[in-house]
């Protein structure tokens, strides 16, 4: 009997044993699927923290080429406008010499109308002369 109750004691240990045995197993086994899916989510966290520092570096530069092509676009546009104001105030220089020579010809030409009526006025007194004379 006490043979008997012994090893059904140490039968129940056993048992206990197994059981406890099983469940860290499964435990293990559990943190070791955990573990994987880490590494595996870590090596594609990796790979895309080396690939978007690329892309990153590639949007920066693109963003640096369209910056610069802005920025000469701009250059190109001001030395326009440069010109253009250059070319205006030429214009505005030639409109003003050629306002004062159409005031030049405008006093030229009261000058010789007031000349010829004088000019008429001395012939038509000459005839005058004449006829009386």
């Amino acid at each position: 009997p006490i043979l008997k109750q012994k090893q059904k004691i140490l039968q129940k240990i056993l048992e206990k044993r197994e059981k406890i045995q099983r469940r860290l197993f499964n435990k293990v086994y559990l943190l070791r699927k955990k573990s994987q899916k880490f590494v595996i989510k870590g090596k594609y966290l990796i790979q895309q923290i080396f690939h978007s520092k690329n892309f990153l570096i590639e949007k920066s530069q693109k963003f640096i080429q369209t910056k610069n092509a802005i920025f000469s676009a701009n250059a190109l546009l001001l030395n326009a406008s440069k010109n253009l104001k250059i070319k205006k105030i030429q214009i505005l220089k030639q409109i003003q010499q050629l306002e004062f020579a159409a005031a030049e010809i405008l006093k030229q030409k009261q000058q010789l109308k007031i000349l010829i009526q004088s000019n008429l006025m001395k012939f038509n007194e000459i005839c005058q002369f004449f006829e009386i004379g």
